[in-house]
């Protein structure tokens, strides 16, 4: 990892395949000390787990009132957000696109790792739909 000569906070960091192709991903480097604050997505920023994961790639707002406000401020009192989700790999961009562009009036959720289930699509949305149980990816 020091060889990777990583700054506090976010860095970006970009995988070539090819002579055209560029994949871009994120790590975070957080000091032992940081005040960090961990979220669920959906049904916590959502407004419901399954709606959660459909509607705003439809283009609705499915979040809750104020929920940027309230991140806005945990923010400001010096807090790290890191997300949590049990949505699928495939589903990494979308996930964090939805939260890095929630914007309610003047405040927009803060910038932060988002943390998604290693699993392909299917094994995810059967885990969180049919079986009703997210939590097993996210307490393991």
């Amino acid at each position: 990892l020091s060889s990777l000569n990583l700054k506090m906070g976010r860095n970006v960091i970009r995988y070539k395949i090819g002579p055209s192709t560029e994949l871009t991903a994120y790590i975070y480097l957080y000091s032992w000390t940081t005040k960090l604050v961990i979220s669920d997505i959906d049904g916590t920023i959502t407004r419901s787990d399954v709606l959660g994961h459909l509607l705003p790639a439809m283009g609705y707002d499915w979040s809750h009132p104020g929920i940027t406000k309230l991140f806005t401020n945990i923010a400001s009192n010096g807090y790290q957000v890191m997300y949590l989700s049990s949505r699928s790999i495939s589903q990494a961009n979308i996930t964090r696109d939805y939260i890095n562009t929630l914007v309610q009036g003047q405040h927009r959720m803060p910038i932060g790792p988002v943390i998604i289930s290693p699993h392909g699509l299917l094994p995810s949305l059967y885990r969180e739909m049919i079986l009703r149980r997210p939590h097993e990816f996210k307490i393991g």
